[in-house]
């Protein structure tokens, strides 16, 4: 064989000597991926079987059990939770538990026996957070607990507790408020709920409702309720949540951070009036409290919303319907930090005090005339305890501050242009 047959050859057995190792590679390759895929899928089966023991086991502990059941994932690893509703659609409470080492273990403990109230509650699985409300309806109280999900435990944050204390014999309405059992203010109270609630009620926020989940009442369809908890995880994984079509008007907006209150509320303006039902909006720009950044109000049909620029964020601090009934109309003092609203109802007539503090409209008083008496009661939402003269003395102090009338008055065309002249 000459030497050009030999070199030829040799290639031959080259090439063929390269496409067997790489085909030995792929081998090795895909028989590892199948490895992790039958390792991932054991793990969900091993996972499944035991929340489908423990549920079988629930029912048949008690014939007459029927529970509510769905997968969910609180803190977005590999391992899903299994949330159980009981109590009955009147008042379910919602038992949690979680996988490990083939078990279904309870995150349920002493102080917190259940999770969520009236048939929900909220989670962030970016955060591993949790927050429900209890609302304790013979003390005229409610709570707000914030938990944290971590190392297969949910611990409790912070406890906020809101009540009201009534005096019948000054007619006086006081509230007052706890975080973690010691008394505080309002206002303090109110920015640390602010604080918190932005760890939950953000983008990234799921809501579980008692409605929403699989009913569960025989051993025989187990198998199947939970199948389909598991096909709706999946498939909620994989479903674009967050398309504009989903999206709440201006949400996006105030996710975002602006450099300046001019770009965002020009921003907002023109998201509104993109959409034809938000065309006939109008707006102003008003000065609430004393700092130089004015609010921005936008009126469409009697339903007012008020939007506050705060640390490169636009904030709605008030969304009300206006006009008729409940809430006649709703006036400012420019730089005094203080709104008012005349409303009645069937009984009562009178009117209401409120603060802008750290981004949030704020409650604060009220006084209330009933139209087939002469007792004028108040009420005192600040957390402070004041006599019915000392709120007295509030209003009599507001009477003299000149009010505007919070609505609004002008074209976007016209507001874009005041907007730019600040």
């Amino acid at each position: 064989m000459n030497y050009k047959g030999r070199k030829k050859l040799a290639l031959i057995f080259v090439a063929l000597t390269l496409l067997a190792a790489c085909g030995k590679t792929d081998s090795k390759v895909d028989d590892k991926n199948t490895d992790i895929a039958v390792e991932e899928e054991n793990a969900t089966d091993k996972e499944f079987i035991a929340y489908k023991d423990l549920l079988s086991g629930k029912l048949q502990e008690s014939a007459n059990s029927c529970f509510r059941i769905s997968i969910i994932n609180l803190n977005n690893d590999d391992v899903h939770e299994l949330a159980i509703f009981e109590g009955g659609a009147d008042n379910p409470e919602v038992y949690l538990y979680t996988y490990s080492d083939g078990k279904a273990i309870s995150l349920n403990k002493e102080d917190f026996p259940f999770f969520g109230d009236n048939g929900s509650f909220l989670y962030n699985p970016q955060n591993n957070k949790l927050c429900y409300r209890y609302d304790d309806y013979d003390s005229s109280s409610y709570y707000v607990y914030y938990l944290t999900f971590e190392n297969k435990s949910i611990n409790l944050d912070y406890s906020l507790n809101n009540c009201f204390v009534s005096d019948d014999a000054e007619n006086v309405l006081e509230q007052r408020f706890y975080v973690n059992d010691k008394a505080v203010l309002g206002k303090e109270f109110h920015k640390l709920r602010n604080y918190l609630d932005s760890g939950i009620f953000n983008s990234n926020r799921e809501e579980l409702f008692y409605d929403d989940c699989i009913n569960v009442n025989t051993v025989e369809n187990v198998e199947f309720a939970l199948s389909t908890c598991y096909k709706r995880t999946q498939y909620a994984s994989t479903k674009n949540t967050t398309s504009e079509s989903d999206d709440y008007i201006g949400d996006h907006i105030i996710n975002e951070k602006y450099d300046s209150y001019k770009k965002a509320y020009e921003e907002m303006i023109n998201s509104l009036e993109s959409k034809n039902e938000y065309k006939d909006t109008e707006y102003a720009l008003v000065y609430i409290d004393n700092d130089d950044i004015p609010e921005l109000v936008t009126d469409r049909s009697c339903f007012l919303d008020i939007y506050t620029f705060l640390d490169g964020y636009l904030s709605n601090i008030l969304s009300s319907l206006y006009g008729m009934g409940g809430c006649v109309e709703y006036c400012y003092a420019p730089y005094k930090n203080c709104i008012s609203s005349f409303g009645h109802d069937a009984e009562s007539y009178g009117d209401a005090l409120y603060e802008l503090i750290d981004g949030e409209i704020v409650h604060t008083f009220d006084i209330s005339n009933y139209y087939d008496s002469d007792v004028v009661k108040y009420s005192n939402y600040t957390g402070e305890h004041l006599s019915r003269e000392d709120i007295q003395k509030i209003y009599d102090e507001t009477d003299s501050y000149k009010f505007e009338k919070l609505c609004g008055y002008y074209s976007a065309t016209k507001a874009l242009e005041i907007l730019q002249k600040k």
